[in-house]
């Protein structure tokens, strides 16, 4: 099987971002077309081509901030988010998390449960601190799945709740309770 290693490293505002992506199959063309490019930022405004007019409303896909401390879950959900359409941004701590979320002010944000330094029942606490942000709806991704740990997980604040490992239709039905795509006259 075909092998590569791509990283990104871009910047947003003051918060440094870092993409390290280790593919182990056939890589999608715009991940191919990514490899020639050693400036490519992780996050950036949607082009042309992420943007579709329909009767003069265009209509821009909502960006998703995901946060998971492990890459291989974070390559998964982008691969999920690409294949229902969304723009997305990602995060590997809840720090980073904290200074992306102020600064992209992202549609919704999914975030893992248990990561090092802040877990993420912290970093929503925070987030739920920062009057900018306090609004977005956040989806708890987690591999905690009794039913003790999902209540407390709702009643720490989350607004919805995924269970890993997770199917296609779950994250999709997730994101269609929270999301809309926003319409805007041309």
């Amino acid at each position: 099987m075909p092998q590569a290693l791509i990283t990104n490293q871009g910047r947003l505002g003051d918060v440094s971002l870092i993409l390290r992506v280790e593919v182990r199959y056939q890589l999608p063309d715009y991940l191919k077309n990514s490899m020639k490019y050693s400036s490519i930022s992780p996050y950036s405004e949607p082009t042309s081509s992420d943007v579709s007019t329909v009767n003069n409303f265009t209509i821009k896909p909502p960006l998703v901030l995901v946060v998971d401390d492990d890459e291989d879950n974070l390559l998964l959900m982008t691969h999920v988010l690409d294949h229902l359409g969304f723009s997305w941004i990602t995060a590997v701590d809840g720090m980073s998390a904290l200074k992306i979320a102020h600064t992209a002010q992202p549609a919704l944000i999914l975030l893992d449960i248990l990561m090092p330094q802040m877990n993420g029942a912290e970093v929503l606490a925070r987030l739920k601190e920062d009057s900018k942000i306090k609004k977005i709806p956040v989806i708890a991704v987690t591999a905690l799945a009794n039913t003790s740990e999902r209540e407390d997980i709702m009643l720490a604040g989350f607004d919805d709740y995924v269970s890993k490992p997770y199917m296609l239709e779950d994250v999709e039905a997730a994101l269609e309770r929270h999301l809309r795509l926003p319409v805007v006259m041309t």
